[in-house]
Formats: structure tokens, C-alpha cells, sequence
């Protein structure tokens, strides 16, 4: 987050020291360097969503053999009370 503001500090410094010659060019400067300076960050945003989409594709299995688990624990009988009691020793 902070090299994006400081890249925005220094558009808006640049532009208020009139470094970029006179004021319509300096404008349209600016202007073009505020709207690559937003690009950027939907560029940042759709990274971290294909980031986020390659990790729920790989999770997506685990939640299958998760479900089959308790399945198979739901469809076994039940602890009886000399199960628990061997549990206790």
C-alpha cells in the first residue's frame, strides 16, 4: 500500500512544481500517470484473484474426501457404553 501512495505523492508533487514544462501539458501528464498509477492496482486486484481461484481449485478436492469421511463415520454404528468404557482405561 505504501509504494502506491508514495508513487502517487510524487505525480501530484511533480505537478505542483510545474516540472513537467507548462500547465496543459502538465495536466494531460498527470493525467496520464494518475490513470496508469489506477490500472495498476486492477492489475493488483486481478492477481490476487487468480491467486485465490488456483488456491479454491486446489481445495476443492480436499473438501470432497472430507465429505466421503464423514460419511462413512455417520454410516458406522455408534460407540456402545463398553466402547466408551475401554476408552476410559
Amino acid at each position: 500500500m505504501q509504494p502506491k501512495l508514495d508513487k502517487l505523492h510524487a505525480v501530484v508533487a511533480s505537478a505542483a512544481r510545474g516540472a513537467d514544462g507548462d500547465a496543459a501539458s502538465s495536466a494531460q501528464s498527470m493525467a496520464a500517470k494518475l490513470e496508469s498509477l489506477r490500472h495498476e492496482a486492477r492489475f493488483a486486484k486481478a492477481r490476487r484473484a487468480r491467486a485465490m481461484n488456483r488456491r479454491v481449485a486446489a481445495n476443492a478436492g480436499g473438501g470432497a474426501a472430507a465429505e466421503r469421511r464423514l460419511a462413512f463415520a455417520a454410516a458406522a454404528a455408534p460407540p456402545t457404553a463398553a466402547d466408551l468404557a475401554e476408552l476410559r482405561e
